[in-house]
């Protein structure tokens, strides 16, 4: 929850939707220059903050997957589904990706490296996981519109983990509709 709180923080939320195409291409094009600037003027805070949003998604993931391949007793089916994982659970992921998209979108060829070499070693120290590896290797592409696709494409998956619920599916699917759009 307390992640959730800093990525409302620390970004726009109305950026965030611009940046997936809400209200078109001049909509894109200003979040995506507001991100460029707090992306140059805040290295560090980004860097924190994509390091948090990778270690979220692979936690939650993690978790869906393990949920999902786990046996439900007839009497379990109604009081828990991987949607009650958590309330802010769908919400907080599909954010998140989307800000990721934003810096795949937004960043530089040399800031998308410095960030590369940042995270991968602190993520090695943590144990990088395929999931970890997978996300920071998309996120870093050097071709921004291929870049952000596959983010959005990867986030569509993680959130169709949250089985059939209302709000994760149509997250997914507006995410993996988006990230075919040229």
């Amino acid at each position: 929850m307390m992640n959730f709180f800093r990525l409302q923080m620390q970004t726009s939320i109305s950026d965030l939707q611009e940046i997936i195409g809400k209200s078109g291409r001049p909509g894109f094009v200003e979040a995506r220059s507001r991100f460029t600037m707090w992306f140059a003027n805040h290295p560090q805070a980004t860097r924190d903050l994509v390091s948090v949003s990778i270690e979220a998604i692979e936690e939650y993931r993690c978790e869906l997957l393990e949920i999902n391949r786990r046996p439900v007793s007839v009497d379990e089916i109604y009081s828990w589904t991987p949607s009650t994982l958590s309330p802010y659970g769908p919400i907080y992921i599909f954010l998140t990706y989307v800000f990721l998209c934003a810096c795949a979108t937004a960043m530089t060829l040399h800031q998308k490296e410095q960030l590369y070499n940042s995270l991968s070693a602190e993520l090695a120290r943590d144990v990088l996981n395929s999931g970890d590896q997978s996300i920071l290797a998309s996120l870093c592409g050097s071709d921004n519109d291929t870049a952000g696709k596959e983010i959005l494409r990867e986030a569509a998956q993680t959130l169709g983990l949250f089985e059939n619920w209302g709000c994760s599916t149509n997250l997914a699917l507006l995410l993996h509709w988006r990230s075919r759009i040229n």
